[in-house]
């Protein structure tokens, strides 16, 4: 796992990229606070998406929440992690799997889009995020007050008093 905060994900010093250039899954967090999981073949283009930057998308909660929340955001850490890291996780929440997520980690290295899903789903379930709706049928983890705005309230996110 790389650990880095999200104005290095903005700004890319160099290097950057090859230091996490097999790192297909990512996590945002404010301390003890988990934000999003998220999975992509390039995590820190993806970031310009949420934060309607680049693509069409107009960004989304988790870039609203990064931006209504700057300059403090800029030292949140985002987590970036390889398929290795996720083995674990995927043993622990997802065993019947295991088996064929090691074989096709070992047989196929890169970007595989099938593995990404099932190490995403797995770091849900382990990390517990407040914004991922997605895969987190199994618990409720409501985004803490202090980082609510108005238009979070108006989404419908779920939060804590």
């Amino acid at each position: 796992m790389v650990t880095i905060t999200v104005k290095e994900a903005i700004e890319c010093p160099p290097g950057l990229l090859d230091r996490v250039a097999d790192h297909y899954l990512y996590a945002y967090r404010d301390g003890e606070v988990v934000f999003y999981v998220g999975r992509s073949q390039s995590p820190l283009d993806r970031l310009t998406e949420h934060l309607g930057l680049a693509g069409s998308s107009g960004g989304s909660r988790l870039g609203n929440l990064i931006l209504d929340h700057t300059p403090e955001s800029l030292a949140w850490q985002m987590e970036l992690y390889t398929f290795a890291d996720c083995a674990p996780l995927v043993q622990q929440f997802m065993p019947a799997m295991s088996v064929w997520y090691e074989a096709k980690r070992a047989s196929k290295p890169g970007y595989d889009k099938d593995m990404a899903d099932l190490a995403e789903q797995a770091l849900i379930e382990s990390l517990r995020p407040c914004l991922n709706s997605i895969n987190r049928a199994n618990y409720s983890n409501p985004l803490p007050q202090k980082y609510i705005k108005r238009r979070y309230a108006n989404e419908g996110v779920k939060i804590t008093e």
